[in-house]
């Protein structure tokens, strides 16, 4: 009875039906990515990548200063998460773009994900 009491019902309409529209390439981008190895993703996809050695949030109020500790980059445009906005998440997709380091490895429905080679290949 507490539980639906104090559910926030508005919540599964607004914000998790929401992000519905790019479910299906956020999957078929998180089976791209390797298991152990470092990612940058957004707030929303961290949970199912959290078996990784290293997972961690974009941030708009502390960027991440070092790209090139990450193996992955995986971004949502449409939906950039908590702490987050649409505009960082566009900076850090060309910014990615123009790092000799990262390859884009997929992009459908707004979600690209960019991996760094030389990396992989030492993991």
């Amino acid at each position: 009875m507490a539980f639906l009491a104090l559910a926030k019902y508005g919540y599964f309409g607004s914000i998790y039906l929401d992000s519905l529209d790019a479910r299906q390439a956020t999957q078929e981008a998180i089976a791209r990515i390797q298991t152990k190895v470092g990612v940058l993703t957004t707030s929303e996809i961290a949970p199912h990548l959290t078996h990784r050695p290293l997972v961690k949030l974009t941030d708009t109020n502390s960027p991440p200063t070092n790209l090139a500790k990450f193996n992955y980059v995986l971004l949502n445009l449409r939906h950039p998460g908590w702490l987050s906005n649409q505009e960082f998440a566009t900076s850090l997709v060309n910014q990615l773009k123009n790092a000799e380091e990262f390859q884009l490895s997929y992009q459908r429905d707004d979600v690209y994900l960019f991996y760094q080679d030389s990396i992989l290949s030492i993991s």
